[in-house]
């Protein structure tokens, strides 16, 4: 988002040009559906955000030809989506758990069905 795209935002949708303005103002780059919950996400955003940059800083100082690993105590614990990941968060079914809750297990069969009404 832009200043001006906020600012044209508040014609149509004064709550949505607030939440934009949230994401603005943290610099943070989300899609719509992450903005429509991005007060109850800002913090693992922000901390998020905070790893990621950390992570990257940590792949800049790795030796041109590898090994190509990044270290072992890096914390990526708030990224999202991630490989293995066993919740929704960040995902494109985050907001449509949110807001119909059981909407993803009711999709799955098998196995997968199980798992997901776990989460």
């Amino acid at each position: 988002f832009t200043q001006e795209n906020i600012e044209k935002m508040k014609a149509f949708d004064p709550e949505l040009a607030r939440k934009a303005q949230i994401a603005y103002d943290h610099k943070l780059p989300v899609n719509f559906q992450q903005l429509e919950i991005i007060e109850d996400s800002l913090p693992r955003l922000l901390e998020e955000r905070k790893q990621l940059e950390a992570a990257r800083a940590a792949a800049a100082k790795l030796p041109a030809g590898g090994p190509y690993e990044l270290p072992k105590g890096l914390d990526i614990s708030a990224a999202r989506p991630v490989p293995g990941q066993k919740d929704l968060q960040g995902t494109i079914m985050e907001l449509a758990e949110l807001q119909n809750p059981g909407s993803q297990a009711a999709i799955l069969e098998g196995p997968a069905k199980e798992i997901a009404s776990k989460i």
